[in-house]
């Protein structure tokens, strides 16, 4: 039965293979950046990586777990401490999922450009999403991107749903004085929390081969998070003007911009919420609160403007920019107000809380000019006054092309203050209330990097240093180490290809001195595969089989009234190797992949737990198809 979906497909597929590949041209009419400018990769026709569809999981060097379901919470088995400047609530357990102004893309499209990704996976798992872009005019182009992320999960109380738009336009006057780049977004996000099995070694056991008949811990318990947000981000340019001809008689002035003035505004409003009716399971899994309800309506909500002035100075040699110079001050204003229902004292409870910052953001350096051997940039911010006063962050980079052939050096060097999330100081909810004072973090990170792109090479040394390290603890509360932690990371990322087969390669060592982060030592990815095509070269084909392997660790646990991953160190969960099996086929401007994830389940073990008392997901085959239009 599993089998018969992939036949299918195959057969499918055969009827098309009249076609040929012509993507080329018209994918690089197609140009995509961010709201800094910063060209990103806009249409991706290969094959490689192709099935990587999750979007925790985005790349080979990236590597997390979720609750046991697409769409749920999720954690990164890689540390990387969180290096944002500026005010954070400390919810972040569906960051991956969320759109956001920094992840926008802004086009410049010659043709109308559209995208349609489909994914289905089993028990109606689904991904949803579609991208369109047009330039309405030569200087006007508006883009739309839509993603719903749907799945039931194989267990009780396992539903996630996520649902994403977002709209962008990017315009500028004829001459180029003038631009306003603008984006509206929204993000909707529910997860139902089964607070993990009730129950131990239930892998293998015929009484559960059917996975919703595996007692649960939480009978109704929801976590909810909802987003909007709004910005413009303008500038008015100046510098030499550069004439284009459109024919012999006729031709128009634009601006080769060498110094800019911007205002960027933002607005965004955040809900988090978290419920539970049932009052049976209170006591043994919310032992360490202190209950003050019968049942859980926690909710958070936060408002925030903000505002942001400054210039730009572009160097320019023969029309190219040689380094640039960007220094602005930016004001923050949030309003937050903390609610919980208590069903002990018939009342709500509410805190209320204004939130200010105002900060100076400084970049300089030539890291975005093109053809450079010797790169280099500095990166600041300083809040001078508000809730975050203090927080600084210096960040210098180098970089040096030895050759084309010998490859690039790079050195990394960073030094932040970071003020704490604002719920590890202040939180209220039916089952936990503190008023912390923490001390702000510190961190120092340097990086040593050495990339090979012609021998398809990566070797990086990171160091990370931290100091009042705020994590939380096997009570689900946040605490404050004192201790100096030392963090290393060395990873090694090689490629190599003999005719059609391929191997791919990326293992980290990570070693840290303390036991209030929990990560495992060693992390494997690799891939072995063919490639190559078929059927006159109509058809092109990548097929193989990735591997995944971390060593055994501590593996942290959840909970679902604060959104937070908690330390624990009494409970070593073994790790398995798992094996996903796939093909990849493009003909022309259509993609897709079969994958058969966990195939190792039932052949090296009948399953195993990605977090206490949350097993990893069964054995599944998942059909991803991507489809492009260019007219």
């Amino acid at each position: 039965m599993k089998i018969y979906p992939i036949f299918l497909l195959f057969l499918f597929f055969t009827v098309y293979c009249f076609a040929q590949d012509s993507l080329g041209y018209k994918v690089s009419r197609v140009n995509a950046i961010n709201i800094d400018g910063v060209e990103v990769l806009a249409v991706d026709t290969g094959l490689e990586d192709y099935e990587l569809y999750d979007p925790i999981m985005p790349d080979r060097t990236s590597y997390a777990y979720n609750l046991g379901n697409l769409g749920l919470p999720t954690q990164s088995l890689l540390f990387n401490p969180i290096t944002a400047t500026g005010f954070s609530m400390g919810y972040h357990q569906f960051d991956a999922y969320l759109f956001s102004e920094n992840n926008l893309r802004y086009y410049n499209s010659y043709y109308p450009y559209t995208e349609i990704k489909y994914v289905l996976g089993g028990d109606a798992e689904q991904i949803i999403e579609a991208r369109h872009t047009q330039n309405v005019r030569p200087n006007w182009n508006f883009g739309v991107h839509y993603r719903r992320i749907t799945s039931p999960g194989y267990y009780l109380r396992q539903k996630s749903g996520h649902h994403n738009f977002a709209l962008t336009q990017k315009y500028s006057t004829r001459d180029k004085r003038y631009e306003i780049w603008g984006s509206l977004g929204l993000n909707s996000a529910k997860a139902e929390q089964n607070g993990g099995a009730a129950i131990d070694s239930f892998f293998g056991n015929p009484s559960y081969v059917t996975r919703n008949l595996v007692p649960v811990q939480l009978n109704s318990a929801l976590s909810q998070r909802n987003n909007k947000f709004v910005s413009f981000k303008q500038y008015l340019n100046f510098g030499d003007k550069q004439k284009v001809q459109i024919n012999d008689s006729t031709s128009y002035e634009v601006i080769e911009p060498k110094f800019k003035l911007f205002h960027q505004f933002k607005y965004d409003t955040r809900f988090y919420a978290f419920k539970d009716f049932d009052s049976l399971p209170f006591i043994p899994f919310y032992a360490n609160g202190d209950l003050d309800s019968l049942y859980s309506i926690d909710s958070t909500r936060q408002r925030n403007i903000n505002n942001e002035v400054g210039f730009v100075f572009l160097n320019r040699k023969d029309s190219s920019v040689v380094n640039t110079f960007h220094l602005s001050l930016s004001h923050d204003y949030h309003t937050i107000n903390q609610n919980y229902w208590s069903t002990l004292f018939y009342t709500g409870v509410t805190r209320k809380y204004f939130v200010s910052n105002v900060g100076l953001n400084f970049r300089f350096g030539n890291k975005e000019a093109q053809q450079r051997k010797f790169k280099y940039g500095i990166d600041g911010y300083y809040c001078f006054a508000g809730y975050n006063q203090g927080d600084y962050k210096a960040l210098g980079s180098l970089a040096f092309e030895i050759s084309p052939q010998m490859g690039e050096v790079s050195l990394d060097l960073s030094q932040q203050q970071r003020s704490p999330d604002f719920i590890a100081n202040n939180f209220i909810s039916s089952y936990f209330e503190w008023n912390n004072d923490f001390s702000s973090t510190q961190s120092t990170q340097y990086e040593v990097q050495y990339v090979n792109d012609e021998y398809k090479a990566r070797l990086r040394y990171k160091g990370t240093i931290l100091s009042n390290y705020i994590y939380w603890d096997n009570t689900y509360q946040p605490k404050q180490e004192l201790s100096n932690i030392s963090i290393n990371q060395i990873s090694l990322q090689k490629d190599f290809e003999f005719g059609v087969f391929g191997l791919n390669n990326f293992v980290i060592y990570q070693q840290v001195n303390s036991t209030v982060i929990n990560i495992p030592e060693f992390v494997f990815r690799h891939s072995v595969y063919a490639h190559g095509f078929l059927f006159k070269k109509a058809m092109r084909f990548r097929t193989g089989v990735n591997v995944y392997y971390n060593t055994d660790f501590f593996v942290n646990e959840y909970m679902p009234v604060t959104g937070q991953f908690a330390v624990q160190n009494t409970s070593m969960l073994i790790q398995e190797p798992r094996l996903d099996v796939f093909v990849n086929l493009r003909i022309k401007r259509v993609r897709v992949f079969v994958l058969y994830q966990n195939l190792t389940q039932g052949l090296v073990h009948n399953g195993f737990y990605a977090f206490p008392d949350y097993p990893f997901p069964d054995a599944k085959i998942k059909l991803g198809l991507n489809w492009k239009f260019f007219d």
